[in-house]
This record gives structure tokens, C-alpha cells and sequence, in this order.
């Protein structure tokens, strides 16, 4: 309750709340890869994570994540890698010395040299690989950049029960990997941020620059900008728009979910007031008086947008009016 109303009042600092001795205790847990493989970690060690999630460091909770949201496949792969990862930082030196050398011999077109180095290279990164057992199964799929919106929506669909990792290629072009993964993250919520969207589909409130966007409309104002991030607009619950907002918040969470377990990123700006409600704990009226501004700050009525709506709501709830 005290950490709730602390926080809720904006005065909560970074690590105050942690407990070493919890997060000592957790991650010993987190050390045996047969127990969370089998889902055989002690409940505490999910349940109060869960519950106070503030008792914990940040590093401690991410690797509760990976060794327990995504199934034991996705958790042993994670530790494997990440073991890996050391053992190549271990031979960190030994890798950029052989590279160099490497280097050297190509400039001087030194043959033998050349295949000196190249054994040396050869030689570490088998070191490396050995340390893995395997790798996970992954799907490639391809999809088009015309019409990566409703491609997206229907390779999420499709697979969204599946625990193989998704790899996505575009359609005319020769490049996969990780990198082009990346990008069709990027490139999706992107889309999810066009003004032309948001007039089909009313997902966000607007910031204020539909008349703009009308007068050029691969102008500037094609995307949302609001400077606080994006965060839901109300509908009344006839609205026409309900159904497609609706499918398109569901397709979201399957992206995030899809990204999250992946190992990628969704850029899309959220405001952080929508984080806090989809966490919950928290008073809506509490966040909504967080949005309020100075009544010399919000424009006079006749041009108000649904956000400046929202924050003179928030001015009044402030003064108790």
C-alpha cells in the first residue's frame, strides 16, 4: 500500500524498494537450469515476483522472464546463449588478435599467413560452438513492404501458437536475418502510428494536427507526434469503429508478445499512463490529474482536441472541482 501510494504521487526513486537478500535468493534459484526447465522453481519464486515486483532488481526479473515466460525450449536456448556469450567475451582478445593478424595478411597478400589466421579464427569459434547443445526451430516467413500491415496481421494469426522463433524476409528483396527481423518490427509500428490509420481506426488520442494532415497529406503530420506518447482514445460502446479498434489492439499484443519472447523491439512511443492502467494497482483518477497543466496552457475551447479535453478533466479533478 505505502509503495502504491508513493509511487502513484510521483515520488518514488529507482532501487529504494529493492531487496538485496530476495534478489540474491532469486537469482540462486535461476542457477539450476533443471528446475526451471521442469517448472520446478519453489512458488515463491514466481508468485511474489508477480505480486511486488518492486522487491526485485530489474536484472533479476529479466531473467525470471526468460527462464520462465516462454516455455522451456525458449529457456534453455536463453541460457545456452547467454553462456556462450561470456565464454565469447572470454576470448574476446584471442578473437580480435586473430582478426588483426587476419587483416595484416590480406594487405600483404601473405597466402600462407592468410590461412594461418583464418585456421585461428576457425579454431576459436568452434571453441564457442561447442558450448552450445543446439538451436532452437524457426519459421521464415515473407511478406510484402505495400502491404505489411494486413500481412503482418494475418502472419500473426496464423502463427501466434507457435514456439518456433519467427524470421521475416520482404518479398523482392534478397536480405533475412535478425537485422531484417529488426525492421519489420520497426516498419509495423510505424504503420500503427499513421494519422491515415487513426482516421479509419481510432486508436490513439490525436495531437492536435488532423487540419495539417488534411491540407498535405504525405506531409509532415502523416504520423502522430504526440510528445508524451501514444495513448488510447475513449469510444462509446456503439461505436461503429469498436470491432476494428478492437482486432487491432489484439494484434498489437500478439506483436509485443511475439517480439518480447523473440529478442526484438516494437518502437511504438506508448504513454507511459497506459503502461501503469494494463499493469494495474493504480487509481484512474490518479493518473488522469498527472496529465493536468496550468489552465493558462490549454487553448481556448473552440480549439480543443481530445487530449486538451482530457487535461482540463484533469485541472478539475486537481482543484477538487
Amino acid at each position: 500500500v505505502l509503495y502504491r501510494r508513493v509511487e502513484t504521487a510521483g515520488q518514488e526513486q529507482g532501487g529504494r524498494w529493492e531487496s538485496a537478500v530476495l534478489t540474491r535468493r532469486l537469482s540462486c534459484q535461476l542457477q539450476d537450469t533443471v528446475a526451471f526447465a521442469s517448472v520446478s522453481l519453489p512458488p515463491w519464486c514466481l508468485s511474489l515476483p508477480r505480486r511486488h515486483p518492486f522487491l526485485f532488481t530489474l536484472e533479476a526479473r529479466r531473467k525470471l522472464l526468460d527462464c520462465t515466460g516462454f516455455g522451456s525450449s525458449h529457456a534453455v536456448y536463453r541460457v545456452q546463449e547467454s553462456r556462450v556469450a561470456a565464454h565469447r567475451a572470454k576470448l574476446g582478445d584471442s578473437i580480435r588478435a586473430a582478426q588483426q593478424r587476419l587483416a595484416v595478411a590480406r594487405e600483404h597478400q601473405d597466402y600462407d599467413g592468410i590461412a594461418r589466421a583464418e585456421y585461428d579464427v576457425d579454431e576459436i569459434e568452434r571453441r564457442v560452438y561447442s558450448r552450445r547443445i543446439g538451436a532452437i526451430a524457426s519459421d521464415l516467413a515473407r511478406v510484402s513492404r505495400e502491404h505489411i500491415l494486413e500481412n503482418a496481421q494475418r502472419l500473426l494469426e496464423y502463427h501466434q501458437g507457435s514456439k518456433h522463433v519467427l524470421e521475416v524476409q520482404f518479398h523482392g528483396e534478397d536480405g533475412f536475418g535478425s537485422g531484417v527481423t529488426q525492421n519489420f518490427y520497426e516498419t509495423v509500428s510505424g504503420c500503427l502510428q499513421k494519422r491515415a490509420l487513426n482516421h479509419e481506426a481510432p486508436l490513439w488520442i490525436s495531437d492536435g494536427h488532423d487540419a495539417e494532415h488534411a491540407a498535405d497529406p504525405d506531409g509532415q503530420y502523416a504520423f502522430l507526434t504526440n510528445a508524451e506518447g501514444l495513448f488510447p482514445q475513449p469510444l462509446p460502446p456503439g461505436s461503429p469503429h469498436l470491432a476494428r479498434v478492437c482486432e487491432l489492439y489484439r494484434f498489437m499484443g500478439r506483436l509485443m508478445g511475439k517480439a518480447c519472447r523473440d529478442k526484438f523491439t516494437v518502437p511504438l512511443p506508448l504513454h507511459p499512463h497506459f503502461f501503469a492502467v494494463l499493469k494495474g494497482g493504480f487509481v484512474p483518477s490518479d493518473l488522469v490529474k498527472t496529465l493536468g497543466r496550468p489552465a493558462a496552457a490549454i487553448p481556448p475551447s473552440e480549439d480543443w482536441t481530445t487530449l486538451d479535453l482530457l487535461r482540463a478533466y484533469a485541472a478539475a479533478a486537481e482543484g477538487g472541482g
